[in-house]
């Protein structure tokens, strides 16, 4: 009987194990390797001969060219600036929207199923739509413009407002969500705080500093880390609205490494930017994931 138990034990034990092997074939085959090959393309100088790829082993110079490469600096200050400019907007926003439909008690959900929409569109259609919206001759917003008497405006022709172009319809896209997200921490704060504060006459910005951003730090934390990473992984937008242009006044890391791997062919170049942009997303996940944890030890 003893044996028996011990083999079924055994067997159990080992079922577990084997279990997870077709995730891991499958972590390892669509994840590990590519990494591993794009990691091991960085240090070549990759091309083509008779039909056939081929590479030669050039060390460190696709990581040194980076260095001197002033349209990969840009790309990188575009990337951080939109990852700032846009979370930190979408964070404003959202959390004001989220206060305002909080105090409606009847047909809230209205509400949150309309700034919910954008979000369920996919990004390449919200790019086009609002590529559209932003043409200098037939759309909309122009359209208005004349209507109204005012000079219409060549939106994607020029740096500034071709960048403002993106981030908002980057807000468009995202607010609904993390409106959505700061909406239900907010319905999971307990009303009897909520009037002990209005009691103790902690009202306005006053009771949204000290007692309702503290409740809803976890989730604050969350959406910030989630937005950020998202934020420095951003491609379609760019790539629908503007190509990176004019000039090259909005490339960010991604479409300038997706012009580097399908327009100009350089794939060692290409794959060593693409590990300097994994490296530079796993620093932000770290730095963040190391800000919650810092908040969860100040707790008591």
């Amino acid at each position: 009987m003893k044996q028996q138990m011990n083999i079924s034990q055994f067997a159990d034990r080992w079922f577990k194990y084997l279990s997870i092997v077709p995730f891991l074939i499958l972590l390892v085959g669509l994840s590990v390797y590519p990494l591993l090959r794009l990691v091991n393309l960085s240090f070549a100088k990759v091309g083509v001969e008779g039909g056939k790829q081929v590479s030669q082993w050039i060390g460190l110079t696709n990581y040194t060219d980076a260095i001197k490469d002033k349209i990969f600096h840009l790309a990188f200050l575009n990337t951080i600036k939109y990852a700032v400019i846009s979370v930190s907007l979408e964070l404003l926003f959202s959390f004001s929207l989220a206060l305002l439909v909080n105090k409606i008690r009847r047909g809230n959900t209205f509400y949150r199923t309309v700034f919910l929409l954008p979000f369920l569109i996919p990004p390449i259609v919200n790019g086009t739509m609002w590529r559209l919206l932003y043409d200098g001759q037939f759309g909309f917003i122009n359209m208005v413009f004349r209507t109204l008497g005012i000079e219409p405006q060549n939106w994607l022709s020029s740096p500034g407002p071709a960048f403002n172009a993106v981030l908002v319809t980057s807000l468009w896209q995202w607010v609904g969500y993390t409106f959505l997200l700061f909406s239900a921490g907010l319905q999971m704060i307990p009303d009897s705080v909520l009037e002990a504060a209005e009691i103790d006459g902690a009202r306005g910005l006053y009771r949204i500093r000290r007692i309702i951003l503290p409740m809803l730090k976890d989730t604050l934390l969350v959406i910030l880390t989630f937005r950020t990473i998202n934020a420095f992984k951003v491609f379609d937008l760019f790539y629908v609205i503007t190509g990176g242009g004019p000039g090259n006044s909005t490339e960010i890391l991604n479409t300038y490494i997706q012009k580097l791997f399908m327009t100009e062919r350089r794939i060692g170049y290409g794959s060593a930017l693409s590990v300097i942009c994994i490296v530079i997303i796993g620093i932000a996940a770290f730095l963040l994931r190391r800000m919650v944890y810092a908040q969860d030890r100040e707790e008591p």
